[in-house]
């Protein structure tokens, strides 16, 4: 009788550690996605860049070969923390946009599920590289590029696969 009601205790006990441990997590979600809605998008800097590299993706010492390489740079002027560029944050705020469409590539959402809020504080900045093979031309072989952050969209530039220069997109 007594290791029964023993166990029985053990069960209540793991089940009000499990509300717990789902109240918590639910906290934490919603204010990660409820600081969005008082941000004030001109409280960050987006910057992107576009760049040509020999890369040794293979593995291969002997095969270089050139890469694409895009980066997003993000800064925080204001006093609100702003969502870094980890895995978790980059999948839910970040776009990679491809000739005026979202193109993301899979590794944009790659990455561990770490428990924590990582912000940005201000002055606080982050960074994100993502690259593709130049051989593989697979946007085509001049094609517009850009990132968007939160609501907020870096400058767009043109890519020359054939030249290998970038040149930035200036809107009149």
């Amino acid at each position: 009788m007594y290791l029964l009601a023993v166990k029985q205790k053990l069960i209540m006990m793991k089940r009000f550690f499990l509300i717990v441990i789902i109240i918590i997590w639910s906290l934490k979600t919603s204010f990660s996605q409820t600081f969005i809605k008082d941000q004030n998008t001109k409280d960050f800097i987006i910057e992107s860049f576009v760049s040509f590299a020999e890369n040794n993706y293979t593995g291969d010492s002997d095969e270089n070969k050139s890469a694409i390489y895009f980066t997003l740079k993000i800064k925080n002027l204001g006093d609100v923390p702003i969502p870094n560029l980890g895995p978790i944050k980059r999948s839910e705020y970040v776009n990679f946009i491809v000739n005026d469409s979202i193109n993301n590539p899979l590794s944009l959402y790659n990455g561990a599920d770490i428990a924590g809020n990582y912000m940005l504080s201000k002055g606080e900045e982050d960074t994100y590289t993502w690259w593709i093979s130049n051989n593989t031309s697979i946007f085509g072989e001049v094609f517009t590029v850009q990132w968007q952050y939160i609501d907020t969209f870096s400058q767009k530039h043109i890519v020359n696969v054939k030249t290998r220069t970038v040149d930035e997109l200036r809107l009149e």
